[in-house]
């Protein structure tokens, strides 16, 4: 039996990096991050940053959103349909500095519900907060349909079908949710800033998990030379930013199996941290 071939970095990305880019979709489509929608062509204009967003258990993407009466976006009559572009932007759970991890985009039609028909989107799958904002005074719930979606991040521009990223949800829906997150950030404190330094030597070594994804010669705040900053968590890896006098670099760290569940992600984690203690026995 031959044996089989090692993975090679460019194997490893084209594996990774399709999977994260949906995954980071899904939870961007979920209900993470900070959305915005703006109408644009014939029909009503407008922006409307003050929105929640989240997908139902059959694949519909709500937004609700309060009216106020003055804005052509927030004001349309039900069932109108109004040409939209919504962006959803997510910072990072780094505690140390402010950093933008991804966002998406997407153009699309937005359709105000009546308020009777309200209740018969909203499922115990979609983020709460729609559901509390629809039932304020002045609240509506809209359903917005589109057939693509466009990933940022430091991976670079990732269009995708809106089919695909809902094709990739498993039953429990988007993983790490917003509190998941939080968690996971926690559990990330195992690892000292030497440990994760000791990360981005793995991949100066050549290591095939660590992904390098950008390297940008800015000027960077004195306070977070030498730092290692989390600038995303997700079921298949950690994405990190090294930070130095000569700007930053970022890298993903990709998990030997995507987690889909907290104890699974901090396994993960403990596995990197052994390859840190790996690679230190070694040194």
């Amino acid at each position: 039996m031959e044996p089989t071939p090692l993975a090679t970095a460019a194997t490893v990305r084209d594996a990774v990096l399709p999977v994260r880019a949906a995954s980071l979709a899904l939870r961007l489509l979920s209900g993470a991050g900070k959305p915005s929608i703006h109408g644009y062509g014939s029909g009503p204009s407008g922006t409307c940053e003050t929105v929640w967003h989240g997908l139902t258990a059959r694949g519909e993407l709500l937004v609700a959103a309060i009216d106020t009466f003055d804005n052509p976006l927030t004001g349309a009559p039900a069932l109108e349909p109004i040409s939209v572009r919504l962006d959803v932007v997510k910072e990072s759970p780094e505690w140390a500095a402010r950093i933008t991890a991804c966002a998406i985009h997407l153009l699309g039609t937005l359709q105000w519900l009546p308020q009777d028909d309200a209740g018969g989107y909203l499922d115990a799958s979609v983020n709460p907060l729609v559901a509390e904002a629809a039932a304020m005074p002045g609240g509506r719930l809209g359903v917005l349909r589109t057939d693509r979606v466009v990933m940022h991040d430091s991976a670079g521009v990732a269009p995708m079908p809106f089919a695909d990223v809902l094709a990739s949800r498993s039953p429990a829906g988007a993983f790490p949710s917003a509190v998941e997150e939080l968690s996971a950030r926690e559990e990330l404190e195992r690892l000292t800033q030497s440990d994760l330094a000791e990360l981005f030597a793995l991949a100066d070594d050549g290591w095939d998990g660590a992904l390098p994804l950008t390297s940008h010669a800015v000027e960077t705040c004195a306070s977070l030379h030498g730092q290692v900053l989390c600038v995303d968590i997700d079921r298949t890896g950690l994405t990190l930013m090294q930070v130095d006098a000569a700007g930053t670099r970022t890298a993903l760290f990709a998990f030997d199996q995507p987690a889909g569940s907290l104890s699974e992600l901090f396994g993960r984690v403990g596995g990197l941290a052994a390859r840190v203690g790996l690679r230190r026995l070694r040194s």
